[in-house]
């Protein structure tokens, strides 16, 4: 266990010094550097402030568009199938994600990194280089729609009460992404130069413009 532990700390060691690398080479070639970490507390919190609307909206148009299929867990083949959609949904997120940022950010798959959240232990995925903004804020957009919001509305209009409930607790694990994308939306620049890192071990990343 102490050996796990140590070979962690020594793997987010090298991530840091890495990204630390990065950037700095950045800064270097010009470019100006601005933080958007979210902060895990405050995407905590506003996961909390998700839960009523998107479990109360999924539940009144549930019970309105599939009045026959009921609400809950009838049998043991529902309760594993939330499970099954969990995973199966935290997991196509991530790859999505991934595969965005391979196709529109013109980067090596290579760069990529899968890995398991400490604090969660849900999957997670990073990129190693810089990524343009573009296509950095693609990848989450798409990654949180095609994982979470449609299967939500398709487990709505489908009377899946497994399935809308397992894309209703998605939607709000990703509260992050969504302040992390209203945080690079506000940022107002006139730069068209930008780049996105990745900054490792937090919820955020890091812009470069110039």
């Amino acid at each position: 266990m102490d050996k796990q532990k140590k070979d962690a700390k020594t793997v987010d060691q090298e991530r840091m010094k890495a990204f630390q690398e990065m950037s700095s080479g950045l800064r270097k070639q010009g470019y100006r550097q601005f933080s958007m970490a979210v902060g895990n507390e405050r995407a905590n919190r506003f996961s909390l402030t998700l839960a009523v609307p998107v479990c109360g909206l999924g539940l009144v148009l549930y019970m309105l568009l599939s009045p026959q299929a009921g609400i809950g867990f009838r049998s043991l083949k529902d309760s594993l199938m939330f499970l099954v959609y969990i995973i199966l949904m935290l997991s196509a997120k991530e790859l999505i994600r991934a595969v965005v940022w391979i196709i529109f950010g013109h980067i090596d798959y290579k760069a990529i990194e899968f890995g398991i959240m400490k604090d969660t232990f849900a999957p997670s995925v990073n990129c190693l280089v810089p990524i343009p903004k573009k296509a950095y804020m693609a990848g989450n957009i798409l990654a949180v729609v095609l994982a979470a919001i449609v299967p939500f509305i398709i487990g709505i209009t489908c009377g899946s009460f497994s399935l809308m409930l397992a894309a209703a607790l998605l939607i709000m694990m990703s509260a992050g992404d969504f302040l992390l994308l209203f945080a690079l939306i506000k940022h107002r620049s006139s730069r068209k130069d930008q780049m996105i890192c990745d900054m490792p071990g937090q919820s955020g990343c890091m812009l470069f413009e110039k």
